[in-house]
């Protein structure tokens, strides 16, 4: 059985934890020549849910933060599980604060194609 992608879940809301505990670890091999090609490491905050270090290089997923990284983002957990979903205006997020980035912007998009890769 294949990796359904979290977002063709029939649900409201995506956690973090099922993202980042569950998903991403079994993602990481399938994309690995993408996610070298990337070469970054993430570091998302979801204040009530955790914090997480995604090393692309390594193709590790761990919990907390674990020394620099490329792009960092806090987000809230409902704004974290609307981006997964689709129904997210990340300009809007900005504006309000509901979401904070350091780090190259444009590594959010590079992350999200680990997320939508052909098959899963």
């Amino acid at each position: 059985m294949g990796i359904q992608h979290p977002s063709n879940v029939k649900t409201e809301k995506i956690k973090a934890t099922t993202i980042f505990d569950k998903f991403l670890p079994q993602i990481l091999p399938q994309v690995e020549v993408l996610a070298k090609r990337i070469g970054a490491v993430y570091v998302f905050k979801i204040p009530g849910e955790g914090e997480w270090t995604v090393d692309l290089p390594k193709g590790t997923v761990s919990q907390g933060v674990a020394g620099r990284a490329d792009f960092t983002m806090s987000i809230d957990s409902d704004g974290f599980s609307d981006m997964l979903l689709g129904r997210f205006d990340v300009a809007h997020a900005f504006a309000t604060r509901r979401m904070s980035v350091t780090g190259d912007i444009n590594l959010l998009g590079a992350f999200g194609s680990l997320l939508r890769p052909a098959g899963v």
